[in-house]
């Protein structure tokens, strides 16, 4: 749903990432090793999951509620995001957090304040199609 978010509020496209504060307490500061030596999340890591926006319908977007049968009744999918997404792990996204803190941050975890970077990223995705 951080996507669907991101496309409503007019974003062009999305990185997405694991923040380590959703760890709680098993971290790399407070002595745990990383994966796979260790229960800590690894900074090379990055999500996996859906973009489809699942809380909508799950399964082929094109035959919401009914199965893909290859003669089944298709529709436009609109649980698909239109707008390009992008995993990137923790220690990719540190080269990006500089140009946006707002100057508040303690430790590792910036505060940020949505200011907009000078940086220019090309985020391209490439997909096969078996149809």
């Amino acid at each position: 749903m951080k996507i669907y978010g991101a496309q409503q509020l007019g974003a062009a496209g999305v990185l997405i990432y694991s923040d380590p504060r959703d760890d709680g307490y098993v971290t790399e500061e407070n002595g745990y090793l990383p994966y796979p030596r260790g229960p800590a999340h690894n900074p090379s890591a990055v999500q996996r999951g859906s973009a489809q926006y699942l809380s909508m319908y799950p399964g082929d977007p094109t035959t919401p509620g009914y199965p893909a049968y290859e003669d089944a009744e298709r529709q436009e999918g609109v649980n698909i995001p239109k707008i390009p997404s992008l995993p990137i792990s923790w220690k990719t996204v540190q080269a990006f957090l500089p140009e946006i803190r707002d100057g508040k941050e303690t430790g590792l975890y910036p505060s940020l304040n949505g200011k907009v970077s000078k940086t220019r990223l090309k985020l391209v995705n490439n997909s096969a199609s078996f149809l």
